[in-house]
């Protein structure tokens, strides 16, 4: 299995592996090869949603599995640094993604 410290997570305000879905933010687990991406779209000051894609070579598909996730987020937690933390504390979604392909 591949070492945590070789995945690389993330955040960004636009992804072009997961095209029209105008989400706030897209947070990210990436190995270079299998990636994980959530969409992550603020609600109000209390509540997001997450909507997961397994993403392998610039492809996208949308993980039907997982589903749209609500979570409650403090009113003074920006959507990025919530996405960021999500990201940080999913990178074994890699894996997740690389099995979803194979």
């Amino acid at each position: 299995m591949e070492e945590l410290t070789d995945i690389q997570t993330g955040v960004e305000h636009e992804n072009s592996t997961v095209p029209g879905d105008g989400a706030d933010v897209y947070a990210y687990v990436d190995n270079g090869e299998y990636a994980t991406v959530w969409c992550v779209f603020r609600h109000s000051d209390y509540e997001v949603s997450v909507t997961t894609y397994r993403c392998e070579a610039g492809l996208a598909d949308r993980d039907g599995e997982a589903g749209k996730k609500y979570f409650e987020v403090d009113p003074n937690t920006t959507t990025e640094q919530w996405a960021r933390e999500y990201a940080e504390a999913h990178k074994p979604s890699v894996q997740v993604a690389q099995d979803y392909f194979n």
